[in-house]
């Protein structure tokens, strides 16, 4: 099973004046290590990794009022 995992939080330090940039930001993945992200977990998961490609298969958007969007593709084990 492949699977897409999405989530957005706010983060207010990440707050930006929209008339100077965009109103929201595509951001590149090594970005996600430098700012604060939840520590998501699946309580009942049994086994699962990440898809693995040349490229990371992560998707991290900041708005101009601190949300940042976040998505990420799973793929479940053949068992």
């Amino acid at each position: 099973m492949d699977c897409y995992f999405r989530q957005s939080w706010y983060d207010p330090r990440l707050k930006y004046d929209s008339a100077a940039f965009n109103k929201s930001m595509l951001l590149s993945t090594h970005v996600l290590g430098k700012i604060w992200s939840p520590d998501t977990y699946f309580t009942n998961g049994k086994e699962s990794y990440r898809h693995v490609i040349t490229v990371p298969n992560l998707f991290i958007r900041i708005d101009n009022k601190g949300k940042i969007s976040f998505s990420q593709r799973y793929v479940g084990s053949e068992n």
